[in-house]
C-alpha cells in the first residue's frame, strides 16, 4: 500500500488536489514485502519443536550487543503485540526480521538507514504454547 501525503493544493477553481507524493518518498519494493510476509508466515507455522532452539514467535531470546557488549534480553512478538519498552519486539522490525530462525551461535546484523549493530545470540528459550501464536 502507498503512502500519500495529506497536503493539498488549492485549485484555481477552488478545488482541493492532492499534492503529488515527493520523489524520495520509498516505496517498499514486491520483493522486501514478500520476504517479510515469508518470515511472517514461517514464523507462524513453526510448531513447537520443530526448530528446535531456533528463533520463533514467542521465544525469548538473550543477545550480546557487539559494540557496548550489553546483553539484552527480548522476546519476538506479532506486530499487535510488540511493546519495546518491556522488551517485546515485533517480527517485523528490522531486528525481528532477522532473529527469526536464528540459533545459539548465529550473529544478526541490523542495519537502518546509516547506523548498523551487531548482534550474537547467546540463548533461545521455546515459546510458552499460549503465546506463541
Amino acid at each position: 500500500m502507498a503512502r500519500t501525503h495529506v497536503v493539498s493544493l488549492l485549485h484555481p477553481g477552488g478545488d482541493c488536489i492532492p499534492a503529488p507524493a515527493p520523489k524520495s518518498a520509498r516505496t517498499p519494493k514486491r520483493a522486501e514485502v514478500r520476504q517479510a510476509l515469508n518470515q511472517v508466515e514461517r514464523a507462524y507455522r513453526a510448531k513447537r519443536g520443530s526448530l528446535p532452539r531456533r528463533v520463533r514467535l514467542g521465544c525469548r531470546v538473550t543477545l550480546l550487543e557487539r559494540e557496548s557488549m550489553e546483553q539484552i534480553a527480548l522476546v519476538v512478538t506479532r506486530p499487535a503485540d510488540s511493546d519495546p519498552e518491556r522488551g517485546r519486539i515485533s517480527c517485523l522490525s528490522p531486528l525481528g526480521r532477522g532473529l527469526i530462525g536464528a540459533e545459539p551461535g548465529d550473529v544478526v546484523d541490523v542495519a537502518l538507514n546509516n547506523l548498523s549493530s551487531r548482534f550474537y545470540v547467546l540463548h533461545v528459550d521455546p515459546a510458552p504454547d499460549k503465546e506463541a501464536l
